[in-house]
């Protein structure tokens, strides 16, 4: 695996990580990529890895690190890891985990999770293979836009954490 740099996510990689989510199976364009990826630089509880062999990007990591009502420690959650097809089985995989697990510890988790869909069986097996357990099941459900528009969402957020706030202080008096 000589050669290989782990190294954050820097502007201008978003067509290179656009076509690793697409061989991931989750089509996207450069251009939207690298808008999201600016977004997750920004962000202080996103980390966002990639794997850089001879100049070019050959895997993604995203770690999101968030604080849950139910514990006191924060916890990690592995959102995306992908390495593209001939760069597989050299020990990439395990140092994009390793490191994301070093930035977790880093930030005080306890405990760090990763979804993988039901057919990827090999990455079931590599995920088991570092030590991960199978403990739950995750539920979805899509949410449609309202009206196609984001700002109508976000109004209607707005006026359900009014709506809500305004409950919680008459329960106070």
């Amino acid at each position: 695996m000589s050669g290989v740099l782990v190294r954050r996510v820097r502007e201008g990689d978003g067509p290179a990580v656009a076509e690793l989510l697409t061989e991931l199976g989750y089509p996207s364009d450069g251009e939207s990529v690298e808008a999201r990826l600016g977004k997750l630089r920004a962000s202080p509880n996103d980390y966002v890895l990639v794997a850089e062999k001879e100049s070019e990007v050959v895997g993604v990591i995203k770690l999101h690190v968030m604080m849950v009502l139910h514990e006191d420690h924060d916890f990690g959650r592995l959102t995306a890891l992908v390495v593209r097809e001939p760069s597989r089985g050299q020990g990439i995989g395990h140092r994009f985990v390793a490191a994301a697990e070093e930035i977790a510890r880093g930030r005080g988790c306890r405990r760090i999770e990763v979804t993988s869909a039901e057919h990827r069986t090999d990455a079931h097996d590599f995920y088991r293979h570092l030590g991960y357990a199978e403990t739950s099941r995750r539920f979805i459900k899509h949410i449609p836009e309202v009206g196609g528009d984001v700002t109508e969402g976000r109004k209607l957020a707005r006026r359900t954490t009014t709506f809500c706030r305004s409950d919680i202080r008459s329960e106070e008096r």
